[in-house]
């Protein structure tokens, strides 16, 4: 009887892991969805992924970017991305990808001048680089804390060109 408690404990663990799984897979955008499997291919990992808070985003934006763009801001998302190396060679990453969503497209280029030439967080004790593009009326940014892991700093310099292009080609079809 105990052993038939503890399948039972372990199947209904598993369900309610894979169940949330789902739930958080269908609730992601086609930016995100684009961004886990381009990171998925480019690294050759796999990926554990949460939502991130929207009050988090706000205190991320104000704090670390520019009190002024969270202002401006509508709607936020954002994906925390773990990455679990298949070869226990490589060092496991962390990254992750905000969307911020402004009324307008002229909006949005206003908040990305906010920014300027900065391409680190303000305020923060360690350096914690960034990338930042605008589709559209929204911005989209990628930072890492792995600031001295160099597959997560390649992501961050490949977002604005190789990466954000399937972001921008799927965003332009919507």
């Amino acid at each position: 009887m105990q052993m038939l408690n503890n399948i039972l404990k372990h199947f209904l663990c598993i369900l309610l892991g894979l169940s949330s799984f789902i739930c958080l897979a269908s609730d992601m955008n086609a930016d995100e969805r684009a961004f886990i499997e381009l990171i998925k291919q480019q690294l050759s990992v796999q990926v554990s992924v949460q939502r991130i808070p929207a009050e988090q985003i706000h205190t991320i934006v104000s704090r670390n970017l520019d009190l002024r763009m969270e202002k401006l801001l509508t709607q936020v998302d954002g994906i925390d991305l773990h990455t679990r190396p298949v070869d226990s060679t490589i060092t496991p990453i962390q990254l992750a990808l905000l969307e911020l969503i402004y009324p307008d497209e002229a909006t949005a280029v206003q908040a990305l001048q906010q920014l300027g030439k900065k391409r680190y967080f303000q305020h923060s004790k360690i350096l914690i680089p960034f990338s930042i593009v605008q589709v559209g009326h929204r911005l989209l940014i990628v930072f890492t804390e792995n600031a001295g892991n160099s597959s997560a700093i390649a992501v961050i310099e490949k977002f604005p060109t190789e990466i954000c292009n399937d972001c921008r080609f799927k965003s332009e079809r919507m």
